[in-house]
């Protein structure tokens, strides 16, 4: 199986020329996990808990940590 990976790994990146591209995946999840924070935000300052503690609850779902603090909002991936 291990020859197996290295071959098909040498075919992939020397023969075929592919890479793997994950800083536009990043900035993209950036990017949503803005726009996401912000309505959360805007529930939180309604006082509409349900809506933010399920948005909260989803990314968790999804293996997204967010965590509230005095300086802000972060969030991490699992």
């Amino acid at each position: 199986m291990e020859l197996l990976t290295k071959e098909f790994t040498g075919f992939v990146f020397d023969v075929l020329g592919l890479t793997i591209e994950k800083a536009s995946t990043d900035s993209a999840l950036t990017t949503v996990m803005d726009l996401v924070l912000d309505m959360r935000k805007d529930a939180r300052e309604n006082k509409d808990w349900s809506t933010s503690d399920k948005i909260r609850d989803r990314l968790a779902e999804a293996g997204i940590v967010v965590k509230d603090g005095k300086d802000g909002v972060t969030w991490t991936v699992k």
